[in-house]
């Protein structure tokens, strides 16, 4: 199921809603906004982003970085996606 509390504006848009849409690249700056902020959910699906090159550079690095801090706040996904690459 998509993550429903990546809310981080004000004004409550969501980086969900641009996902569907066309404006990825707005999607990134939200999720990374959220992954920023501690949220574990945004810092899954922006090792997801990472992890498939969507809306940015394919990077390893960067997925498992996302994904460890994601893991460490308890958030399963992650925890089964950093399992799945070591």
């Amino acid at each position: 199921p998509a993550p429903r509390d990546l809310i981080v504006d004000p004004e409550k848009y969501d980086a969900l809603s641009y996902l569907r849409g066309t404006h990825l690249s707005q999607a990134v700056v939200w999720i990374r906004k959220s992954a920023k902020q501690d949220n574990p959910n945004g810092q899954t699906l922006l090792g997801h982003l990472y992890r498939y090159g969507i809306g940015v550079v394919h990077d390893p690095a960067q997925e498992l970085f996302w994904y460890t801090k994601a893991a460490a706040n308890g958030e399963r996904n992650a925890q089964n996606a950093l399992g799945m690459k070591y």
